[in-house]
């Protein structure tokens, strides 16, 4: 993302469409329902779960859409994401796989993903704009292409990247990798039910031949997110690797509090109000025991003379104050 960022004009483009356009088009695209503690009240509380286990310090909006039922999607900017699940996932992952779904999602925005996967969708498209290793190898040929590629390349390389950590942020949710290969390999194909009929022994042979020159190659060319043997053999490395259990160990002990069954965030801290200013006043010091007061202006305008008792009590003298040049409730 520091690469992307140092890319001036790119990030001046991705501000402006993200502020100015991304997120109201975005919103009037989508046919959603808004989740929320009245609303889909089981899910939004998952999603309330994995915002909190990731160390969200706001709940993103989360809406359930058909538009693109197999689709879940991160947009907004550095300071507001919100996010759109497709009915489909929601239909077919359950439990711990939908946790894991929607802790993806959140791990884009605690990330800082919004602005530019918004900028993503409108500069290149839904995953790109070259399918296929042939029309990614014929534009990457091209002067007009390769001018287009300097742009287009380090975000599509981003977009990949942002993928793994949105995988690894989900991973951190469970706390189980059978869950989260599961869930990605039944996503790519588009079918739980299918995912069930898989011999994974086959399929784990067909991930070790899989990682080869010429996939990274395609990948490099033709796509904004990572190939699934690429990507469940990251997601393998990140599941042994000492972070994870270091990590788990401080969430699990909170797993079973009621902390996390609330349904509704906790509302932000109030912010302190100030005391009103002090009411006008002028300064009046006793001339036999030196005590100081102050007498509001209210009581004092339009009068000429103005009697106070010095409040000390073992002084009580009564002072007399005299209208001079301005009226007494001017100075």
């Amino acid at each position: 993302m520091a690469t992307l960022r140092s890319i001036g004009p790119l990030n001046v483009a991705a501000r402006y469409i993200s502020d100015r356009v991304g997120r109201k088009w975005i919103e009037a695209t989508f046919n959603a329902v808004q989740l929320g503690p009245q609303q889909l009240p089981q899910i939004y509380q998952q999603a309330v779960m994995a915002a909190r286990i990731l160390g969200m310090s706001f709940m993103p909006e989360v809406y359930i859409s058909g538009e693109k039922m197999w689709d879940a999607m991160t947009y907004g900017s550095d300071n507001s994401a919100f996010i759109v699940i497709g009915t489909a996932l929601i239909n077919n992952f359950k439990d711990q796989d939908l946790l894991f779904l929607l802790a993806r999602e959140i791990g884009h925005c605690r990330a800082g993903h919004g602005l530019w996967k918004t900028v993503l969708r409108f500069l290149l498209g839904e995953s790109g704009p070259r399918k296929g290793l042939s029309g990614g190898v014929l534009s990457m040929l091209s002067p007009t292409h390769l001018i287009g590629g300097a742009l287009e390349m380090p975000l599509m390389a981003w977009a990949r990247q942002s993928e793994i950590t949105a995988d690894r942020a989900g991973l951190l949710a469970v706390g189980d990798e059978a869950v989260a290969r599961r869930v990605l390999l039944s996503w790519s194909l588009r079918s739980a039910n299918l995912y069930r009929q898989i011999n994974p022994a086959a399929w784990m042979a067909q991930e070790d031949d899989g990682d080869t020159d010429l996939t990274k190659l395609s990948e490099m060319i033709s796509s904004s997110t990572p190939y699934v043997t690429r990507r469940l053999k990251t997601l393998s490395q990140y599941a042994h690797s000492p972070e994870l259990p270091r990590y788990r160990a401080i969430i699990e002990p909170l797993l079973s509090a009621s902390y996390w069954q609330m349904n509704a965030w906790p509302a932000a801290p109030a912010v302190p109000v100030s005391p009103p200013p002090p009411a006008p006043s002028i300064r009046v010091v006793c001339p036999s025991c030196k005590t100081a007061m102050r007498i509001p202006n209210s009581v004092l305008k339009g009068q000429t003379t103005f009697n106070v008792r010095c409040p000390n009590t073992r002084c009580g003298k009564i002072i007399v104050l005299r209208q001079q040049s301005t009226p007494l409730a001017e100075r």
